[in-house]
Formats: structure tokens, sequence, C-alpha cells
């Protein structure tokens, strides 16, 4: 393998996990990658361990174990000395998961200056005083690798996709409450309220701060308020959160109660909590009838669920509300009763891109409603109701029946039209097929 051919290969795998970590810039990993392994070519390289990593126990999910070998570390002196041949190392399958290696070892909160670093040379400044490497003079060395090669074009590379795919994230990143969990498979969104009586902006982080107190008991990966979208799950796709378990209530508040209970777990699902609000602030007894959500709230919520069902392969027939899984009064606007789940199906409705956002912050063209081309869907419920029009207070028509496929022609606040005009049927209860 040329070097050339060696950067070819390493420098999309460094970008694409540079991104799910959160990292702003991929060509100090390609640099970094490229000295410390000879082009992969020197024998630490020969086990796909390409950043000089040494084994620490726990650290890193994705390796293989470890080997032993030989190294040497730089005095501040400059003087050099050597470390014994039973130095252990990580050992991984392949080149993707010793890239993956690098970034999850990269985790630990001392390097936390580097993943918001925004150019090449701040990055290797902050790994440098972040204790990464011994070597007196890596910074620079580094960096005439990324001069040498151009290497800055994939952070360019990087930038504009970054602008077209993902949200304004903010990160306060926390551990406590959540558990490792190496490639996990995600396979629901699962949304939540804070039960905090306020949604202005900073309301988000104090949620996010307190998931990391050691009094609190449960945590989520993402919360939103009125402004902001704040991340507290560092790595999504190998730790999760604890969230949706726990044991099924016994009083159903709402027929979609407990639908999803054994299906959807803490270690399968991404939780995202919604600042909540309430008028009167005197009590706040789960039964009151004043919690609600602001749309801005409810836009911001929109927007991560989209983002995270493109980034996950998710479809929204497991996009649900807390409530579902376990029958928890959560999130209490929509589930109170039967009548409260009228607001989640509205917000289905503007996560498929077929109900308005109510700011000037929009998620389908000009803010306008969207009229689906035709398609078909399959009953999943054992019966359901074909209404007059598209909500549960029109008149009951008729009744559809599991496993039935029907032609759907429009849509309105998650609701689908029939093809034959008897009706409309709730969504939530079918499948695209």
């Amino acid at each position: 393998m040329t070097q050339q051919e060696f950067i070819n290969q390493i420098s999309p795998i460094c970008q694409k996990y540079s991104k799910q970590y959160g990292f702003k810039v991929a060509s100090p990993a390609i640099a970094q990658a490229c000295l410390e392994s000879a082009y992969g070519t020197s024998p630490k390289a020969s086990f796909h361990n390409y950043f000089g990593l040494k084994f620490r126990a726990n650290r890193v999910k994705c390796n293989n174990g470890f080997f032993e070998a030989g190294g040497s570390e730089q005095n501040p002196n400059g003087t050099y000395v050597q470390l014994p041949t039973t130095t252990a190392w990580y050992n991984f399958d392949d080149m993707d998961h010793g890239v993956e290696g690098y970034y999850q070892f990269l985790q630990d909160p001392r390097y936390d200056r580097v993943r918001l670093a925004e150019t090449p040379l701040k990055y290797l400044q902050e790994i440098k005083n972040a204790g990464y490497a011994t070597s007196i003079n890596y910074v620079q060395n580094v960096y005439n690798v990324i001069q040498k090669w151009n290497l800055t074009k994939y952070d360019e590379q990087q930038k504009t996709e970054v602008k077209e795919q993902t949200l304004p994230i903010k990160n306060r990143f926390g551990t406590h409450n959540t558990t490792g969990a190496s490639n996990r498979k995600i396979e629901y969104i699962v949304i939540h309220y804070t039960a905090g009586t306020r949604s202005t902006q900073g309301s988000a982080l104090s949620v996010a701060n307190w998931f990391s107190n050691p009094s609190s008991g449960g945590s989520a990966d993402y919360i939103v308020d009125d402004i902001d979208i704040v991340q507290y799950n560092p790595d999504i796709k190998n730790r999760y959160c604890w969230a949706v378990g726990g044991k099924q209530y016994s009083q159903k508040v709402n027929s979609l109660a407990a639908k999803f209970y054994g299906q959807c777990r803490n270690d399968n699902s991404i939780s995202i909590e919604m600042c909540s609000n309430k008028k009167d602030k005197s009590t706040l007894n789960i039964t009151d009838n004043d919690w609600y959500f602001t749309d801005a709230t409810i836009n911001n919520a929109v927007k991560l669920t989209r983002y995270l069902m493109k980034q996950y392969n998710i479809d929204i027939n497991h996009v649900i509300m807390h409530c579902m899984v376990t029958g928890k009064w959560c999130p209490q606007p929509w589930v109170k009763n039967e009548q409260a789940l009228q607001g989640w199906r509205e917000f289905l409705a503007k996560v498929r891109g077929t109900g308005t956002t109510t700011s000037s912050s929009t998620i389908n063209n000009n803010n306008q409603d969207v009229v689906p081309a035709a398609y078909l869907v399959r009953i999943t419920a054992d019966t359901l109701n074909v209404r007059e029009g598209p909500g549960i207070g029109y008149k009951i028509i008729t009744q559809v029946h599991k496993d039935g496929v029907y032609t759907i022609v429009d849509e309105q606040n998650g609701w689908g039209k029939l093809k034959s005009g008897v009706g409309w049927i709730s969504l939530n209860y079918t499948e695209k097929t």
C-alpha cells in the first residue's frame, strides 16, 4: 500500500467518526494515523492500532483485547526512554474499529477541549496539552503531514456536510445514569416531558446538568427548549440512557398506553426530553390540566426527531411516547386522556411533513402543508375505526381490520384519507407497504 492509498483508505473513516463523536475537524486524526503508523506499515498497524493507543481496560469498547510490544517515549529534556516489550496496546479487528477506537479513547473528559477545536492546529495543541503524546515536536510533526498532503480538504468537505446535514446541537455531555453498550441497535425514538414549569432558553441545559447530579435517577439523550437542542449522551451509538425502563403501569390512561412495552427498551432507543410549562405553578400534580408545550419547543423536537430518524434509519411507526412503553403519564400534555392524544397526532404529522410548524423556523418548504402521493398502508391494530373526518371527534363510519391493505390519498394531523372516499383512519395504527 502506498502512502496515498493509505490516506485514501483511512480519511473517510476518520471523517465518519469525527462527525459521529462531535469533533469539528478530521485532518489531525488522519495525519496522526499517518505519522503514528508509518502510513499503515508499522508493526502495531498490523493490529490496526494506527494511533499508538496503549491498552486501558474498559476505556475503548470496540477493541479485541490487546497485544504486547515495546516502544519509546520522549522525556521533557529531549531524551528517550524505551518501553518494556510487555507493554499492552489495543488490538482492533479492522481499520474501521481502529479509527473508532481512537475517538472512543478521546471521550475522556480531559480531551473535551480537543472536541471544541475548530482548526487543525488548535486541535493538535489541545490534544498535546491533554497529554496524548510525549514527543516534544509532536504538534509540528503532525501539522507538517497535514500540510504535505493538503489534508485540510477533508475538513472543508466535512464542514459542508455538517452544514447540510446537522442541527445546531449544544453539548452538555455526561455519563451519569447511562450504560455502555458497544454498537447498539437503535430502533426507537421516545418523546418525554421534563415536568418543569418553563421552556425558556437555558432550561434544556439545566436539565442536562441535573442528569449529572448524583441525586438524579434517570437521563435522556437530548433535551429541547424554546431555543436550544442539548445533547447529554456523548456516545449515542455505544451508550444508552436510563429513560424508558421500569414496570408497566397497571392503569392505562389512554388507548396507546404500554403498546410497546417489552419491545422498546433503554438499550434500543433514543430519548428526547421536551421542556414543559405550567400555567399555575402553585401545584405540580401530574393530574393537573394546565401542563403544556410551547410551539417553539414542539418545533425543535420535530426538527430533532426528523434528524435522528434520518441518522439512524428509524421509521415514523417507531417514533413513540414514553407512555406507549410503560404507560407512564409522559409526556403529560399529550397522554392525560384520550382527547389529549390529538396533540401527539399533530406532532407526528409535523414530523411526517404533513402538518405546519408554527414559527418562522420551518421544516417543510415555505411552511406549507404537504399533500403526499398516494401510498399503501397495512393495518396493525385488530380493528381500526374509519371516521368521517381526520380526528377522533368525527363520526365513526365503519371499521377496518388487522392486515388489511388500503390506499391513502391525503394526510391531515396524523390521519389518512382512504382512496375509496369512505373516510379517514389514524395512521398511528398502520405501516407503509
